[in-house]
């Protein structure tokens, strides 16, 4: 008899996390940028869910229920990540370097010169943490056609700043091809 409950419990949790579990993940999915992050809340809250499927399985506003544990394991990422981040000072100055010579802080340097804060701000989201260009539209509270544009002109800065193998900046060099064609003429 009770092997027959818990099977009829399984199926009904099984029909409850298809139902449910699309829209749990969208409303994951827009609080955590990383979508492997993303896919571990969502398999961790329904492990909540079936633990508590006694309680769920009997309460009024089940997506409710599972809407605020995905919250609070949203919560505990977070938390997680500011320990993290607290441990390993991302800012700190490191002392590694690439194969061409240049250690992190230099290579910062060159990338960011120039850019404003916004600008600076937009690249770490985009580029180091992963932000698609639709969160970052929300987050900026613009287009998504806008901030593909913005993100473009921020490639365009950066590239500028970005010296190739001959040493030579980007700009000169445009510089001289004009020169180039102008006295041919």
């Amino acid at each position: 008899m009770q092997k027959e409950e818990t099977t009829g419990d399984h199926q009904e949790f099984d029909e409850m996390y298809r139902r449910t579990q699309a829209e749990i993940y969208k409303f994951i999915r827009y609080r955590v940028a990383d979508k492997e992050l993303a896919k571990d809340v969502l398999q961790e809250t329904y492990y909540v869910a079936y633990k508590k499927w006694d309680i769920l399985c009997e309460h009024s506003n089940p997506m409710g229920w599972l809407i605020n544990t995905a919250k609070n394991k949203i919560r505990e990422l977070n938390k997680s990540l500011k320990k993290i981040e607290c441990e390993v000072d991302l800012d700190a100055d490191e002392y590694t370097f690439t194969e061409d010579g240049y250690g992190k802080s230099e290579l910062d340097l060159i990338i960011t010169k120039g850019l404003t804060e916004e600008e600076k701000n937009r690249f770490y989201k985009y580029f180091l943490h992963g932000y698609s260009i639709s969160e970052l539209a929300q987050l900026e509270k613009t287009s998504e056609n806008n901030m593909s544009v913005r993100i473009s002109r921020l490639r365009s800065k950066i590239a500028q700043n970005i010296p190739d193998e001959s040493g030579i900046d980007k700009k000169y060099k445009k510089s001289v091809r004009i020169d180039k064609k102008e006295s041919c003429t």
